[in-house]
């Protein structure tokens, strides 16, 4: 995975959930300022396995206005 930086994003935690048929979802959680951030950020990164999740939250980390996120499937907005 890439290590740019994208100004204005901030590592937050890793978070581990159980998921489905006993697989472990990883998720890598980030947070920045705006959405454009979120998506530059994402751009830099890939991901190569199933259950792994790489996810910004745009604003307040624990409100966000979006999640951007990136799993094995591609880019995903919720």
């Amino acid at each position: 995975m890439s290590k740019k930086e994208v100004k204005g994003v901030k590592f937050v935690e890793m978070k581990y959930e159980d998921g489905p048929f006993g697989a472990r979802n990883t998720y890598e959680v980030y947070t920045s300022e705006n959405k454009k951030q979120a998506l530059e950020f994402i751009e830099t990164k890939s991901v190569d396995k199933k259950y792994y999740y790489i996810e910004v939250n745009v604003g307040d980390v624990n409100d966000p206005e979006v999640i951007v996120g990136l799993d094995i499937q591609g880019t995903y907005e919720v």
